[in-house]
């Protein structure tokens, strides 16, 4: 298995993974693509808090949200495999591998086609109605939190912002005054 790990590169190890590709670098967080060491050599993805492992609002708040969508039951939703992981200095948590593009790099800047713009809003509209029933919201819906995997299905990532609805019935209330015509 560690020959496995090994073939992956020279990254780190986090717990039982080994860090292979840094896949994306935001204000408070890494997201890299790792090789899981004792579980045949599945793919995940870490996601590593930049602040180290403190006790600051901002680690608790990166913890919350992936704590949250762990919650919400819908195929569209990314699935937190660990979270609020700690090795040594540093806060993680461990995500499903999702091997696809994000929405904004599907069609190389020519012009999404009408039919898949309403099939993918669609798709978003029901998985967020799914968590939004479920007392979660999401908050920050963008191309770069949207994944269209190799089959093609829409997957949600992006979990630093989610929030529990304290008032579910909110959700029905903003619902019922957005229309489409």
């Amino acid at each position: 298995l560690k020959r496995l790990a090994d073939s992956f590169g020279d990254g780190r190890i986090l717990g039982d993974y080994r860090l292979f590709e840094l896949v994306h670098q935001g204000t408070t967080s890494k997201i890299w693509k790792a090789v899981a060491l004792r579980d045949a050599g599945s793919l995940v993805a870490i996601k590593l808090f930049s602040g180290g492992a403190d006790n600051s609002d901002r680690c608790k708040r990166f913890f919350d949200g992936a704590e949250q969508m762990a919650r919400v039951e819908h195929p569209a939703f990314a699935r937190t495999l660990l979270n609020r992981q700690q090795d040594r200095n540093d806060a993680y948590y461990v995500m499903e591998w999702i091997e696809g593009r994000r929405l904004g790099e599907t069609h190389s800047g020519k012009p999404c086609p009408e039919a898949s713009v309403k099939a993918i809003l669609i798709k978003l509209a029901e998985a967020l109605g799914a968590a939004h029933h479920q007392g979660v919201i999401h908050r920050d819906i963008s191309p770069r939190n949207i994944l269209l995997d190799d089959t093609g299905q829409l997957r949600i990532v992006g979990f630093d912002t989610v929030r529990a609805s304290s008032n579910p019935d909110m959700t029905n209330t903003a619902a019922r005054k957005l229309s489409f015509h």
